[in-house]
């Protein structure tokens, strides 16, 4: 029964996937930048090659950017270049769009651990901004190597939409990618650090300090507070989005579990996207569908569809099973037609692989994507409209 199933399924992945619906099918894949600058047209045409027609790169992470000028520290490897350019520029030419991703609160690894990551001037100009566990502890003990802003700093808040402002500004992305949107996960709640309990005392009235994970009135008061601090970065992005650039993309990545694994109680990124959905604040919602059977990824996609109105595209994030297995591949996945052939059965509009890298350690390869995109140039979607050039000139130092 199972394999009759997937039969079906593929039959009908492939009949969507000519038809005229593929024309408006974005064919996304997540991508960090090389090392090298001179190997991105070679990865671009590997990646336009393969039928893609998106690239969500990654703009903003371990607290750097990749773009020439900004409030945020250039990456070290990348001084005097403005490589988020050069992939606009090299991209369109390839028929690609081409996204910012940026991880919006995770802002650092930790070096003492991975001394090969450079630390960013950010936090240790601004130590007041780190988000911090009970007893002022690291984020990192909660999501390993993971350290994170604090969503309910209102400072945090503005630098945030300062830098995506300069990105939507300055560069003619087709979106804007919002990932790392809610607070850490793991088995512990953060929001401890004494300038959030202040703002909650001063708002609540009473101290969270001691309560814990349950159903009390209190702790869900608590736990609400800490998603309405993400909502408001949400609802002041979309309202820069759509004074400056309303024709870019504005999309999130999120947890499709988060109300059916325990929400307040076991989960506690406090990613309430149903919320942002209903208010209209994003474009696209992506649920990282990253199961290891078919059957999980059609439940967590599932999960979202049924929380996403008819105007905002669900695009799922499917996983590339790769050859190396850690903490982060998980058990595996599969076969990447087969997740592609049932985006297409539940008939959405598109999806994410995650990732570049992932492909490329993976025994299916491009393989897998040009058997999934069999007509390419079908896949082709226009690039938003760009905005006006402001004079930007790379850094010398």
């Amino acid at each position: 029964m199972k394999s009759r199933l997937i039969v079906l399924i593929l039959a009908f992945g492939a009949l969507t996937g000519a038809s005229a619906e593929a024309g408006r099918e974005i064919r996304g894949v997540w991508l960090r930048p090389p090392d090298d600058p001179e190997r991105i047209g070679v990865l671009l045409d590997e990646i336009a090659g393969a039928g893609f027609n998106a690239v969500f790169v990654e703009t903003f992470y371990h607290g750097f950017t990749i773009s020439a000028t900004s409030p945020v520290p250039v990456r070290p490897e990348f001084k005097g270049r403005d490589i988020l350019r050069q992939f606009i520029n090299e991209g369109h030419a390839r028929g690609l769009q081409v996204h910012a991703w940026v991880e919006v609160f995770y802002w650092e690894v930790q070096t003492e651990k991975y001394p090969q990551f450079p630390r960013s001037p950010l936090l240790v100009e601004h130590p007041e901004w780190v988000l911090r566990l009970k007893g002022g502890r690291e984020t990192w003990e909660c999501e390993p190597a993971h350290r994170f802003a604090n969503p309910a700093h209102p400072e945090v808040q503005r630098f945030l939409v300062g830098y995506f402002e300069h990105l939507l500004k300055d560069y003619a992305i087709d979106g804007l990618n919002l990932d790392y949107i809610r607070y850490p996960a793991g088995k512990e709640d953060a929001g401890y650090d004494a300038f959030t309990l202040r703002k909650f005392v001063s708002e609540k009235g009473f101290d969270p300090s001691n309560l814990s994970p349950g159903t009390s009135p209190e702790w869900i008061e608590w736990a609400q507070w800490r998603e309405g601090q993400v909502a408001e970065l949400v609802r002041q992005v979309r309202r820069m989005q759509q004074r400056v650039r309303p024709d870019a993309l504005l999309s999130a990545d999120v947890f499709p579990g988060y109300y059916a694994e325990g929400r307040y109680t076991r989960n506690f990124t406090f990613q309430d996207f149903e919320t942002w959905l209903k208010e209209g604040l994003l474009d696209a919602v992506i649920p990282m569908a990253y199961s290891g059977t078919l059957a999980g990824i059609r439940r967590e996609v599932s999960e979202t569809t049924r929380r996403a109105p008819a105007s905002v595209k669900v695009l799922p994030g499917l996983a590339m099973n790769r050859r190396q297995k850690d903490a982060y591949s998980g058990a595996g996945h599969p076969p990447m037609a087969e997740q592609i052939a049932l985006v297409r059965h539940m008939n959405l509009p598109g999806h994410v692989v995650f990732c570049h890298q992932w492909i490329l350690d993976s025994e299916e390869g491009w393989e897998a994507f040009q058997k999934a995109y069999p007509a390419n140039e079908a896949g082709k979607i226009r690039s938003v409209t760009p905005p006006e050039r402001h004079s930007t000139t790379p850094s010398q130092d």
